[in-house]
């Protein structure tokens, strides 16, 4: 008769419950090492969400693929904007860690702030600190009410910059120009609505605006109890190319340091 050893089963199963918790214990490990890292080196930070939020991450990329891309977003994106929590180094750090894809449907300039970012395919908490993204999906540009959100680094709850992202919209002023591209067309926009919203007036933000076609920006304002909206409406639309491509690819403040 032969004796089954159980003793090699058990050994394994029981490496099997401990590796998951060595794992997250190495994830908890390296999130708050590179959080303490962070926190006490705020231009670190600013560093990663510019070498993160540059133009060319969507210059780079093709108009076929953006538009691949905003389909997907309509299945795949997270638009719980609910969610989105402000910058801080543990986020960043998270961030760093799950390095998740962020695919690109086009890129937002107003080159009177400074702005230059990509516009990601959805408005989850890692897009908008990467860039911009659409409020809800399906929403194109030149038509309707174009409605992007990105962070504000410059909060009552996190002092890291004035430049990146959408920080600059504090100094935004009626008659400046927004220009969106999906890379087959360039679309022109001029801020004439510049306002604070609750964060519950969401319906002011998305809804459409009875016969005029318009970009809506928003961020957090300094009294986190508000948002800031800017609003502008649609003047032009021109092919992409060597010429109007001029506020995509001109020097931004945001990347100067």
């Amino acid at each position: 008769m032969i004796v089954k050893n159980n003793t090699h089963d058990r050994q394994s199963n029981k490496r099997k419950r401990i590796w998951p918790k060595v794992l997250i214990g190495f994830g908890v490990t390296l999130i708050l090492i590179i959080s303490c890292i962070l926190i006490f080196n705020k231009p670190l930070m600013e560093l990663y969400v510019k070498s993160q939020s540059k133009p060319q991450t969507y210059l780079k990329v093709k108009s076929s693929e953006m538009k691949k891309n905003a389909e997907k977003a309509k299945t795949e994106g997270n638009f719980d904007s609910a969610s989105a929590v402000p910058v801080s180094a543990e986020n960043i750090a998270k961030a760093v860690l799950v390095n998740q894809s962020r695919p690109v449907i086009g890129g937002i300039a107003v080159p009177e702030l400074g702005i230059n970012l990509p516009i990601l395919y959805d408005s989850g908490d890692y897009s908008m600190l990467y860039g911009a993204g659409p409020l809800i999906p399906g929403l194109q540009m030149g038509k309707g009410n174009y409605v992007l959100a990105s962070h504000d680094m410059w909060t009552n709850v996190s002092y890291y910059s004035k430049t990146l992202l959408f920080s600059p919209l504090k100094r935004a002023q009626n008659g400046q120009n927004i220009y969106l591209t999906d890379k087959d067309k360039v679309y022109h926009y001029k801020i004439y609505d510049i306002r604070q919203i609750t964060p519950d007036a969401w319906d002011d933000a998305v809804n459409e605006i009875p016969g005029r076609k318009v970009v809506t920006l928003i961020t957090c304002d300094t009294n986190d109890a508000y948002r800031i909206l800017v609003r502008g409406e649609l003047k032009d639309v021109k092919p992409f190319n060597n010429d109007t491509a001029q506020p995509f690819t001109a020097e931004s403040n945001q990347y100067k340091k």
